[in-house]
Formats: structure tokens, C-alpha cells, sequence
């Protein structure tokens, strides 16, 4: 699916113009602060992405099934497996909600107002704002690659509230032949103590990139 952000990052500059007819004004002041605004909204881009790679919920994802050490955000408290295996995944999300994100960060619209009066022939300082569309949670977690593979509703969304069956979660390095990730099952009975420890995800990564969610 086509991923469109909802979210709104402003992107805004001031400039002085000599004041003309009609619509001329507006043409110039978009040519004058284009390249800028695409400029900074792949910088944003970027800035996102990385957040996102980088994170330690990520990490553990791309750590894969098979390994002990993909439990470093402590989402599994002190249980032996990865988040990986836990969540149940039988292919990795990441790459493809990277390219998601790339793609639905992009330079929407501009608006331009005068700050004071306008005259032909004076000049005339703007305020010209541009918006810079992106994914927020919401828009994320309705992705097929964030859908939980055994619970109902999204790990992206999931990963900040709780995901259940921890208690019943055995993880072994040489795989079950039935597991759907290939190194975990849920045993029927309870074997363990330990509940899910929530972490702050992609609410964090946005709100340091982006600050304050605002929507179009």
C-alpha cells in the first residue's frame, strides 16, 4: 500500500521582495525558497530514517531469530530469546517500512503572506511557509508489515502499550521445525514469570525529529 503522511512539518522563511501586479509575487517568492524547502525536508527525511534505523527497537528486529543478543531496548525483561521470535515475524519489516517513510516524506504545499502593507514598486517583506508531509503512528502501524503475526492490532503501536504471552514464549537456537519465525514457539501452558516491558518507539522518534505532531 501507497503510505501518505499525516503529519505536518512547517518549514518557514521570511524574505523582501519589491512588490508586483497579480500573482507575479507569489511565483517569485516559491522560486526564491524552493530548493531550500526540498533541501530541508530531505535533511528532515534523513534525520528521520536514521532515528528509526538506529533505534534499539529496530536493531533487535534486525537482529533476526536467531539471535541472543536482540533483546538490548529490555522489552523482554530478563527472558531469554530476541524480539524477533517473540513477535512471531517469518520475513523482516524493516526495509520495507524504511522505504515507506522515505517515500511519504515529501513537500506539500507553500503559503505566502505579506507582513505589512503591500505597494507596486515598494518593498515588501514575506512570510512564506511551506509543509512538509510525513508518516506519524497512526499512518504506520495500518502498513501490512506492521500487522501483528498471532494478535490483533499493529507492533509499531503495540510495541509502546504491551504485546501478551511472554509467559508462554520458548525460545531455542535450534529452531522448531512448526515455529513461524523458525526459533520460538507459545507453549500452551505458562512456563515463565515476566511481562512485556513497553517502550517508547516511534511517538519518540517523531517528536525529536519533528517536535509537536501538527496535521494538515
Amino acid at each position: 500500500m501507497a503510505l501518505r503522511g499525516s503529519g505536518i512539518n512547517k518549514i518557514q522563511f521570511t524574505r523582501q521582495i519589491l512588490a508586483g501586479r497579480g500573482m507575479s509575487n507569489n511565483k517569485q517568492l516559491k522560486r526564491l525558497t524552493e530548493n531550500q524547502a526540498l533541501s530541508a525536508t530531505k535533511e528532515k527525511t534523513k534525520e528521520y530514517i536514521a532515528e528509526f534505523i538506529n533505534h534499539p527497537i529496530t536493531k533487535d528486529i534486525k537482529a533476526g531469530p536467531k539471535s541472543e543478543n536482540g533483546n538490548s531496548a529490555g522489552c523482554l525483561g530478563s527472558s531469554r530469546g530476541n524480539l524477533y521470535s517473540f513477535i512471531g515475524f517469518d520475513s523482516d519489516p524493516i526495509e520495507t517500512i524504511e522505504q515507506e517513510i522515505r517515500n511519504a516524506c515529501r513537500l506539500r504545499k507553500t503559503s505566502f503572506k505579506a507582513l505589512g502593507k503591500r505597494s507596486v514598486g515598494s518593498n515588501v517583506t514575506w512570510d512564506i511557509q511551506w509543509q512538509m508531509s510525513y508518516p506519524t503512528v497512526e499512518d504506520l502501524k495500518r502498513l501490512p508489515e506492521a500487522k501483528l503475526p498471532r494478535q490483533p492490532g499493529s507492533w509499531i503501536d503495540r510495541i509502546e502499550k504491551n504485546i501478551t504471552g511472554l509467559g508462554y514464549y520458548f525460545y531455542a537456537k535450534r529452531g522448531f521445525d512448526q515455529s513461524q519465525s523458525g526459533n520460538a514457539i507459545q507453549l500452551d501452558k505458562k512456563f515463565q514469570s515476566g511481562r512485556f516491558k513497553k517502550k517508547s518507539y516511534f511517538t519518540g522518534i517523531i517528536k525529536k525529529v519533528f517536535g509537536k505532531i501538527t496535521f494538515a
